[in-house]
């Protein structure tokens, strides 16, 4: 083939290329067009202005409700006969005070989201001194940006969410099979599991470990002859016991706490147990500082019950509260997803050893507290193993 000839095709093959590019390029660009227009054509044909002017408020006091924002701190500005004209010709006009803790770049992305979704948008401000916002809001198609509806969000030091530190332990972890027991090991939420101390869960024990998951160990004092039992009552003069106790504090030193089971109500010898645990710097607790919680429930179901008991026994002022579960793969699933929604409201998790040291120091404190749940939520000598002692003393 001449050489004039090759270098025609190459030309044209070039110029094919070229020219497919560019209707390629304007293709995709009118099929974002097109979506766009089927998107924002969806939005108009399913609210009128009259149907937004209505749902839009009630959404945003949705939306702050999620954060644990309560509906007397939303104030309707447009009404306000104080406030200038044009705020009280908008569609809506709110203020909403808001506690200290919560950051306001969780509820603005929130905000920002459902009013995408009805077609509007918002300029949101922030007082770089205050932190306080408002956010003027719009149609995205208004070119002007008329303003509908303001949504201010202003800082209160004086008011407080209904929210509880919780700490969740998950009871049954040996059940899992060795990937769901991986997939909760890597949840980044915090919590705590049960390490199993039988010689046939030995994997199950390395796998925790090597996750550096916060684990416990949980004995159970008994009769003398219940088997099932690690340590029997009557035989406290019994070096067996002693002896436990040495080997598991120097094999499991990283435990994040002991929790003690005694339904034979033997008291004395569990208060030796707990003083033995002390030699080895290991901390001793009565399982009683775990709420009771129970739920015929299943999966999700399980879940909303386990939280709407959280947010019961916060309201009634228990701000720390201790769980121990037994959940399926599936159900903790569940909950490791849907904790958020606790989060944003202000409830705050912790996992066994942090939940502890967070309290340790206020708990000592209250040593003259009665041997009943204090406000804490949970027994002051069940919580400090030295509190029972020193009221002792105080008497």
């Amino acid at each position: 083939m001449p050489f004039k000839e090759l270098k025609i095709k190459i030309i044209l093959i070039a110029s094919l290329v070229v020219i497919s590019g560019v209707l390629l390029y304007f293709y995709l660009n009118r099929a974002d067009e097109n979506k766009d227009s089927v998107s924002d054509t969806r939005t108009e044909k399913k609210y009128t202005d009259d149907e937004l002017k209505k749902r839009i408020p009630v959404e945003i006091d949705s939306l702050l409700f999620s954060f644990g924002i309560k509906k007397e701190w939303i104030r309707d500005i447009k009404s306000d006969k104080k406030n200038e004209k044009a705020l009280q010709e908008l569609w809506f006009a709110k203020d909403a005070a808001i506690p200290l803790d919560l950051g306001t770049i969780g509820v603005t992305n929130n905000l920002t989201n459902m009013l995408r979704y009805f077609g509007l948008e918002g300029i949101i401000n922030e007082d770089p001194k205050t932190r306080n916002v408002n956010a003027d809001i719009y149609f995205k198609k208004d070119s002007l940006k008329k303003t509908v509806g303001v949504l201010r969000l202003t800082y209160n030091d004086k008011i407080k969410r209904d929210a509880s530190d919780i700490c969740i332990i998950l009871n049954n972890i040996s059940d899992f099979k060795s990937s769901d027991l991986n997939d909760v090991l890597n949840s980044p939420e915090s919590f705590s599991v049960v390490l199993p101390l039988t010689n046939d869960k030995s994997d199950v024990q390395s796998q925790i470990i090597n996750s550096k998951k916060d684990f416990i160990l949980k004995f159970s004092i008994g009769k003398e002859d219940d088997v099932e039992a690690d340590f029997k009552s009557g035989q406290e003069g019994s070096r067996e016991w002693r002896a436990k106790i040495k080997s598991m504090s120097y094999e499991f030193a990283k435990a994040g706490g002991i929790i003690l089971e005694n339904p034979v109500k033997d008291f004395v010898f569990e208060d030796k147990i707990k003083d033995e645990f002390q030699k080895y710097k290991m901390t001793a607790y009565k399982d009683t500082i775990f709420m009771k919680f129970a739920s015929s429930n299943i999966d999700e179901k399980k879940i909303y019950d386990l939280f709407s008991h959280i947010i019961s026994r916060t309201k009634n002022g228990f701000v720390n509260n201790f769980y121990i579960l037994n959940l399926t793969p599936a159900e903790f699933t569940f909950l490791d997803k849907e904790i958020t929604n606790l989060k944003k409201r202000g409830y705050k998790f912790y996992s066994f050893k942090d939940m502890v040291k967070k309290m340790t120091a206020p708990i000592v404190k209250a040593s003259n507290l009665p041997q009943n749940e204090n406000p804490q939520g949970v027994k002051a000598d069940s919580l400090n193993p030295v509190s029972k002692t020193l009221q002792k003393k105080k008497k």
